[in-house]
């Protein structure tokens, strides 16, 4: 019975002790306030340690921007430079090879039955028929040749027939002379035209296009080009 007492004493004496003390209103608030006060310091750490880290990070970054940007305008300023310089080197290229082909005349519709061996004489005597004042030594050909292509079927147009002119004044002559009086060769009208670099004929070509396109006259087919 007194082991009993003992047990239910020291069970009430435990319950006492673990209870929280009575608390106020103004305690509470105090609590609060503090806890608040504290959450606050620490955002406002945390915000600031956040912010200073974006501001680095930030300044970094424009940094290498700012480096790359000037690395790629003077990328682009070197390239455009490169540019100019490639266009006026293939102008020059390009008027190397039509100074080189100054002499030379190109022939259309010669029929393939004229043999390369018989170029020169045949069209000689179809030329000087309609230029009887030009002395004899002017009628000089340095090579005559047709274009560097395989012959095509039977059906197909002739390869053009390139002269090279020992004279220049001969050529000049010559293509004068076409333009109101055609040459013909057994009955099939010739078509003559300087000699010109490839690269020529391909930007007359886009120029003659660009030309049709703002004038609206592609569709019509008012405008022809002779190249």
């Amino acid at each position: 019975m007194d082991q009993t007492l003992e047990l239910v004493e020291a069970a009430g004496l435990a319950t006492t002790q673990g209870t929280p003390p009575d608390t106020s209103n103004d305690t509470i608030l105090q609590s609060i306030v503090e806890v608040k006060g504290f959450l606050v310091a620490e955002i406002t750490r945390t915000a600031a340690e956040v912010k200073a880290a974006i501001g680095t990070r930030t300044t970094i970054v424009e940094q290498r921007m700012a480096r790359m940007v000037k690395a790629h305008n003077s990328n682009t300023a070197f390239t455009n430079a490169l540019q100019i310089r490639i266009t006026d080197l293939e102008l020059e290229i390009e008027d190397i090879s039509n100074r080189a082909r100054r002499n030379n005349l190109r022939i259309r519709e010669l029929p393939e039955t004229v043999s390369n061996e018989d170029l020169e004489m045949e069209l000689v005597s179809c030329f000087r028929q309609g230029l009887p004042n030009i002395p004899e030594h002017m009628w000089c050909i340095d090579k005559a040749h047709r274009a560097l292509r395989a012959k095509g079927p039977n059906n197909s147009p002739p390869r053009d027939v390139i002269i090279k002119w020992h004279y220049y004044k001969t050529k000049e002559a010559i293509l004068k002379y076409c333009r109101l009086h055609p040459y013909t060769w057994e009955g099939t009208e010739l078509q003559l035209y300087p000699d010109v670099a490839p690269a020529t004929l391909q930007r007359r070509k886009l120029d003659c296009l660009g030309f049709c396109l703002d004038c609206d006259w592609l569709e019509s087919g008012v405008l022809q080009c002779r190249l």
